[in-house]
């Protein structure tokens, strides 16, 4: 039987990530199918992400084509703005689709990417041209079989149920419509399963495929830094951050989880939200970063007219354990927790 397990994907967006595929594709910011740098959500923070393939299932029960080998997306994330203040983005998604086959994650992304840093405690700068017309792909997996009506991520404690949406096109992807801050399974590890059906995906069981991070908040800097929700920020002096989980990482058949984290200040034009510069970092330790004055003095600060903006954002990364599907490939899948909020660079 082989195995087959795909790099963990470091981007500083809102991500949502990924099963093991047949093939080792890197998917590494800068390279592959990645993450544009344009095209903002709110607190100016990308909302376009690069994802990859991967595969599910345990075949008991069910009658299955054997010629039908088929990969799955995952896309699990929260996000925060405004520090912590507003719950933006909150997903919980699946898709299958043929080898040969596209989740759409990423699709039609045709912007410049972001430079990300490969050794922790160091930064990479990444200079825009902001008259390019580039834009961000989609943030919706959707694949093209069919697993049955509905699937489950379930453990003792939640049954969050996945329902199928077709869409206009024939594309599928199963969804949680319940998905919010207050129902997310914060700190959980949970099993995905799915009965299956005659001709498409069969029935499986991924025990623990899927962890998710504690609820995270900022600590540093504190709110009371803050002008009217935003962070004044000296390009000369070194910056502090910190942020800290509400509850222990979760624990899956493998043992406590760890996390990826990553850090990423961006500088926008205001006029249209155009990128301009950005700043990724890789966190030396859980839950802090100091980012030199070297590095930072990298950044454009405003004139003084505020025709420019920053944000920073942090994301953290959860991995699952593996699971071994049906067709003899290692799954897992990678979930994300992510806090962001507004600058003011200054001299």
């Amino acid at each position: 039987m082989r195995t087959l397990e795909l790099p963990v994907a470091r981007t500083m967006f809102p991500v949502l990530v990924l099963l093991g595929a047949t093939g080792c594709d890197d998917y590494l910011l800068g390279g592959g199918k990645g993450v544009p740098g344009g095209d903002s959500g709110s607190d100016g923070y990308n909302a376009d992400t690069g994802s990859n393939g991967g595969n599910g299932g345990d075949t008991s029960g069910v009658v299955t084509n054997p010629e039908i080998t088929s990969n799955a997306s995952i896309n699990v994330m929260l996000q925060y703005s405004g520090f912590g203040s507003d719950a933006t983005n909150c997903m919980f998604d699946v898709a299958f689709y043929t080898v040969a086959g596209d989740d759409g994650y990423g699709s039609g992304g045709t912007a410049q990417m972001i430079t990300m840093p490969t050794d922790p405690g160091t930064c990479a700068f990444t200079s825009f041209n902001p008259d390019d017309t580039g834009t961000g792909g989609s943030m919706t997996v959707l694949g093209t079989m069919d697993a049955g009506d509905e699937l489950h991520a379930s453990n003792g404690s939640f049954d969050l149920s996945l329902t199928k949406q077709t869409q206009s096109d024939g594309s599928i992807r199963y969804h949680w419509g319940a998905c919010d801050q207050a129902s997310f399974p914060f700190a959980q590890a949970l099993t995905l399963t799915g009965t299956g059906v005659d001709g498409g995906i069969a029935a499986f069981s991924l025990p623990d495929v899927i962890a998710v991070g504690p609820d995270i908040t900022q600590v540093t800097p504190a709110t009371s830094q803050l002008d009217l929700g935003i962070l004044p920020v000296s390009v000369s002096q070194p910056l502090d951050w910190a942020w800290a989980w509400s509850a222990a990482f979760p624990s899956t058949s493998e043992g406590p989880v760890g996390v990826s984290q990553t850090f990423v200040i961006r500088n926008q034009r205001t006029s249209d939200n155009q990128l301009l510069e950005a700043l990724a970092c890789m966190p030396t330790h859980d839950g802090s970063m100091t980012i030199s004055a070297a590095d930072l003095s990298q950044l454009t600060p405003d004139p003084g007219d505020n025709s420019t903006y920053a944000s920073a954002q942090v994301d953290t990364y959860f991995m699952g354990a593996p699971s071994v599907a049906p067709w003899g490939q290692t799954v897992r899948a990678q979930s994300l927790i992510s806090i962001s909020g507004l600058l003011r660079l200054s001299e």
